[in-house]
């Protein structure tokens, strides 16, 4: 009696905390797959948001490894346990390895970043009105930076139609003036961003934010560093009781095949 007692409590623990993630990811799930949508019929380029696309692959991963988890544990399938463990135990030792690899080379980390905040500043700012605009002004506005590097940047985005003067041919022999949001000025409330010259010294001025936006979130994960490596830490432990509670549940049931064989 005690035996099974202890055998459906383990059976529907495990059940139960895959279940909470399956709930909690298809949420994250339909979230990334929206914004990745709304991106590629709202811009007009065929690039995609790195940022999007990270999110929506690892939450697909995520889904059907607690569907997994789910099944084997209602189903009582040790196939399913043990593939729910391999799946497991694979997202483990990746994100030990990505962990320790970024913390080591801290300029893949910056590159890969670097990367995601050019593709947003050139490609995917349109306006301040669209969802990706009314994003990014509120990280230059609450960050107090501008552009990827630098507010030089603007000069050549989507944002002053860098790309359509140069398929037609204009701006080639002299750069042409060009427009900053708004959030890049210091004071929010004033609108200091038009005309600016290709040439003009940011670095002697306060009317804009100098610091790229790239250095900015840079330095914003480096000053949350172990608050970032505790959500890390409470995950990898999630994950560990994950496998320790399927595997425990796995061989659970294997004994009991085999007394009844």
């Amino acid at each position: 009696m005690g035996t099974r007692c202890c055998f459906a409590c383990l059976k529907y623990l495990v059940f139960s905390v895959n279940f909470l993630i399956y709930l909690v990811d298809l949420v994250i799930l339909a979230v990334s797959g929206g914004l990745v949508i709304y991106d590629n019929i709202k811009s007009e380029t065929q690039t995609v948001n790195i940022l999007y696309c990270t999110i929506l692959i690892l939450a697909t991963a995520v889904f059907f490894t607690s569907f997994l988890g789910c099944c084997g544990a209602i189903k009582q399938s040790t196939c399913l346990l043990s593939l729910f463990f391999t799946v497991i135990l694979g997202f483990f030792i990746a994100e030990i390895t990505i962990l320790i690899y970024f913390y080591l080379r801290e300029d893949e980390l910056r590159s890969l970043l670097a990367l995601s905040v050019d593709q947003t500043v050139q490609e995917k700012y349109i306006n301040g009105s669209s969802l990706h605009g009314k994003a990014w002004d509120y990280v230059q506005s609450q960050l107090e930076c501008c552009g990827g590097e630098g507010p030089f940047d603007w000069a050549k985005s989507k944002f002053n139609g860098y790309q359509e003067a140069r398929e037609i041919g204009i701006g080639g022999s002299k750069p042409l003036p060009y427009n900053i949001p708004d959030s890049c000025c210091s004071d929010y409330n004033m609108t200091c961003g038009h005309k600016i010259e290709f040439n003009y010294d940011f670095s002697n001025q306060s009317t804009f934010f100098n610091q790229g936006c790239t250095d900015a979130i840079f330095l914003l994960l480096k000053e949350n560093i172990l608050y970032i490596l505790l959500f890390i830490l409470i995950l990898l432990f999630i994950e560990l009781v994950g496998m320790i509670l399927s595997l425990c549940l796995c061989t659970t049931i294997r004994k009991i095949e085999r007394r009844k064989t």
